[in-house]
């Protein structure tokens, strides 16, 4: 009884497997239909917002420095012999430690997808990082001239194509690769390019996929050029943006004037560019070697660090300070370089340590103001640092302001003098020496550009000087 049982089931398995292949087309078509009507219902009334109320808006900037930077910094101030060292034994505390599975990460790719008929696939290139989709070929089309009244029919048409499976492999690789809002926002237009026959229609497309992904993405354009418009949570410099409805639309072609709308589809939200994580991409390990000399003692510290990362962190616009200094350092540099650090510190009192640090920093880099080294002005993420030749003073306060909070547990501060940062540690005990005072706490100088100064040591043209920002680094 059994066995029959167990045939008919097969038997019926068969079947239903026949009846799927057959149907499969009319199940397609079926399903597009469905599907048109539902997104025509819920898109049509953003559709119709876009056929009116465009405006054209001026943009403006926020400038990273106003000043020019010290070049070359001026030279240290003779050692104090008499300095008396009061502070405890150093302690290492290390914040965020890699976990032992996350040093080496590779990322678990979604499956190979499943080709339909009405489908290809595009393989995209993620920095380095293979990226599959399949996707409808009816998303893929050219536009034929653009205005609000076409862009509104554009969306539409996007709308009454079947794309949830499209949305549905984005989303699983933003979370197979750790991506966060700007590596999305990246991928997408990758991926527009790749279905799209030309830029305007890349452009289009990416506009569409990023709102139906939840984001808050405007597209504009000027006589001749669409551009894309992401409203993003942090304020970033030297790109020109326009204020909507008291959100930042950013356009990174800085264009002086465009042309876009003021409604915002469904309830999508800005791009953070600050999430606590770092990207998994395929390890391209290179290794950068410091060297210098501390109290007669020659010191060598080999950092590995992933190149592809170094590749996407190229991409990234101009952030506020202090996102720079809560951006997690990746696990296959962070351990390496900590236990080497570990055991350097290991018996210093604390005082010995942070100056151990300062004194890495200045001396393991040489020095080039960013005019200098890429023509334009920019901030290097930690790892950055160990890539290129030369780094300024932005650049070494955030290596060294990582390394003392996340290697040391000691608290910090960034310090922006008219033409310069610099950083400010929390002593546990009394340090003396060039301080501040913020919120009642105090902190003491720490210049890694001040090349050959020790802790509590600013820069003979910032002493005693009241216009500075302090720019706390609390994470």
């Amino acid at each position: 009884m059994k066995r029959i049982i167990t045939s008919f089931i097969i038997i019926g398995t068969v079947f239903n497997l026949n009846l799927n292949a057959q149907s499969f087309k009319d199940f397609m078509k079926t399903m597009n239909d469905e599907y048109r009507d539902f997104v025509t219902k819920m898109d049509k009334e953003f559709a119709k917002a876009l056929e009116k109320d465009w405006k054209d808006y001026n943009t403006e900037v926020k400038p990273s420095f106003n000043n020019i930077k010290p070049t070359p910094p001026p030279p240290p101030p003779p050692k104090n012999r008499d300095k008396v060292d009061k502070t405890p034994p150093v302690i290492i505390v290390v914040i965020n430690p890699p976990a032992n599975n996350n040093r080496n990460r590779v990322p678990q790719l979604p499956k190979e997808p499943i080709i339909p008929d009405g489908y290809a696939k595009v393989s995209i290139n993620f920095f380095s990082q293979n990226v599959d989709i399949v996707y409808n070929k009816k998303l893929s089309f050219t536009i034929d001239g653009f205005n609000n009244q076409t862009i509104s029919k554009y969306w539409l048409k996007y709308a009454g194509v079947e794309h949830k499976r499209l949305l549905k492999q984005i989303k699983g690789y933003k979370k197979a690769l750790n991506l966060n809002d700007w590596n999305l926002y990246l991928l997408v237009q990758e991926i527009g390019k790749k279905i799209s026959p030309d830029i305007d229609s890349s452009k289009l497309l990416s506009w569409f996929i990023l709102n139906k992904l939840g984001y808050d993405v405007k597209i504009g354009y000027t006589n001749s050029k669409i551009y894309l418009l992401p409203s993003v949570n942090q304020l970033l410099k030297d790109v020109r943006y326009t204020v909507i409805n008291g959100r930042y639309y950013f356009n990174f072609d800085n264009i002086d004037r465009i042309y876009t709308y003021p409604v915002t589809f469904s309830n999508n939200r800005e791009l953070n560019l600050y999430e606590n994580r770092v990207p998994i991409l395929k390890n391209d390990i290179r290794v950068r070697t410091l060297t210098f000399k501390e109290m007669g003692k020659s010191y060598r510290i080999d950092i590995p660090y992933n190149k592809n990362l170094i590749d996407l962190y190229n991409r990234y616009p101009y952030l506020p300070w202090e996102y720079y200094f809560k951006e997690p350092i990746s696990g296959v540099t962070k351990t390496k370089l900590f236990n080497q650090l570990r055991d350097i510190l290991n018996g210093m009192s604390e005082y010995q340590a942070v100056n151990f640090l300062l004194h890495l920093t200045q001396k393991g880099f040489k020095y080039k103001t960013d005019g200098e080294q890429f023509g334009r002005e920019r901030s290097l993420f930690f790892e950055e640092n160990l890539n290129y030749p030369y780094n300024d003073c932005e650049d070494r306060s955030i290596f060294f302001g990582k390394l003392v909070k996340e290697l040391l547990g000691l608290n910090i501060v960034a310090l922006h003098y008219p033409s310069h940062l610099a950083t400010a540690v929390e002593f546990k005990s009394d340090v003396k020496g060039d301080s501040i005072w913020y919120r009642g706490r105090k902190f003491i100088v720490c210049d890694p550009t001040y090349i050959g100064a020790d802790v509590g040591e600013a820069m003979p043209m910032f002493k005693g000087m009241k216009n500075i920002e302090i720019i706390p680094i609390n994470y």
